[in-house]
């Protein structure tokens, strides 16, 4: 399976694509797409959409999965995180694309074992996860592989709970 992890934002919008077709998770390709913060709101939007329209057109992904806003946030971060996030869920629908949101604190939980981890330790747990030579970075991009991971993970456990039923 590969599924692609999306961090949203409209001025970093991170994205990770991980396979796992033998059991053991690699990186394909991850990184940011960056938007000028004094571009009108449609147009990073647009960015994002053609960014990650241009990666699923060319990584054929089998699942995407997003994170979803965080409550604690102020309303107008949240907002703007929202509407990334909206730009992901209608390319799934384009792409006949299961997509599936997962709250920061399943994230920390499934990929650090501590619902509570911050950021550094989050990127060192990618790292190794992962077996990559150094820290992905930008930190929306090891974010967005950590998304992917809790994906596979949380996908796994479902399936184990199916069998049990």
């Amino acid at each position: 399976m590969r599924v692609l992890g999306v961090d949203p934002g409209t001025i970093s919008c991170g994205y990770g694509i991980v396979d796992d077709r033998t059991g053991d998770q690699k990186a394909v390709t991850y990184g940011a797409i960056k938007c000028k913060q004094s571009a009108p709101m449609g147009e990073r939007l647009l960015l994002i959409y053609n960014t990650l329209d241009e990666l699923i057109t060319e990584h054929k992904p089998d699942a995407m999965a997003v994170e979803s806003p965080f409550v604690g946030q102020n309303a107008k971060t949240a907002i703007a995180i929202g509407k990334a996030q909206a730009v992901v869920l209608l390319l799934a629908a384009k792409h006949k694309i299961e997509c599936v949101e997962y709250p920061p604190r399943i994230i920390k939980r499934v990929v650090s074992n501590y619902g509570g981890a911050d950021k550094t330790q989050m990127q060192r747990m990618v790292k190794m996860l992962l077996n990559l030579d150094k820290i992905p970075e930008p930190n929306d991009a090891a974010d967005a592989l950590a998304i992917a991971m809790t994906h596979f993970q949380e996908t796994q456990i479902s399936r184990l709970n199916d069998q049990i039923r």
